[in-house]
């Protein structure tokens, strides 16, 4: 996926919304919470739609509280969009 030829030079004036927490393996978007995998979908998706950047970062997979409070700890996958670098 790539942002359409006729949104070029309006990223400025749309919204682009990105996941963690899923990656796509064999076909199959798999739940994950390994960091090196999780960095490489959403790299993969700037890459892929010409930006550095997501408007909008939903988080996959989130069935309990617990599950979503070890998520957005200093240590959870949500320091992700942090690491990507340009």
């Amino acid at each position: 996926m790539t942002i359409p030829p006729a949104l070029r030079g309006l990223r400025d004036r749309i919204m682009v919304s990105g996941h963690l927490g899923s990656t796509l393996q064999e076909g199959t978007y798999t739940r994950t919470r390994e960091l090196r995998l999780c960095e490489a979908s959403l790299h993969d998706l700037l890459t892929r739609l010409h930006t550095d950047h997501v408007d909008v970062l939903v988080l996959h997979f989130v069935d309990r509280a617990d599950d979503y409070a070890s998520q957005v700890t200093p240590l959870g996958i949500l320091k992700t969009p942090n690491r990507i670098a340009f």
